[in-house]
């Protein structure tokens, strides 16, 4: 059975091809990101590279979230159970030459879809002034951690 809406556009002449990636996404060494400004993504994927696999969350699942330069990106996601997730690396949340942040222009407007750890090799390798994902911790948390994990101190 041929689809209805290729056979339309074949028809009104518009090339019948599925978008690109590269058209709508870019990334950097450490993440990617939707380009539109105004783009969501619905998931955000957390790629771990010494342990060689990916977690993936609906971001309508993000609650409270904190970033810190000494303690890193920390985000707790609460579905079934409550998922804290901490990214630690360097320059998390300083603008890139891609004019996006990973935490505050990026995760907090729900534009990166996945976040990737680097292996030490190639994050030694990486200029001072980009984004350097070292590290990906996921683990499930009850109320009183994840409590501690965002507190605020003063």
């Amino acid at each position: 059975m041929k689809n209805d809406s290729l056979e339309l556009l074949r028809r009104v002449g518009t090339p019948a091809r599925p978008i690109a990636e590269e058209e709508d996404e870019a990334a950097s060494p450490s993440f990617g990101f939707l380009r539109g400004v105004r783009d969501r993504a619905l998931n955000i994927e957390f790629r771990r590279e010494r342990e060689g696999d990916s977690f993936s969350f609906p971001y309508s699942w993000l609650g409270p979230s904190r970033h810190h330069p000494s303690l890193g990106v920390v985000l707790l996601f609460s579905g079934g159970e409550q998922y804290l997730v901490t990214i630690r690396g360097r320059n998390l949340n300083t603008l890139g030459e891609t004019g996006l942040s990973l935490y505050e222009r990026g995760i907090l407007r729900h534009r990166v879809t996945f976040v990737r750890e680097m292996a030490a090799e190639e994050s030694k390798g990486q200029p001072d002034a980009e984004c350097v994902v070292e590290r990906i911790e996921v683990k499930v948390v009850d109320a009183d951690e994840a409590k501690k994990a965002l507190e605020f101190s003063g």
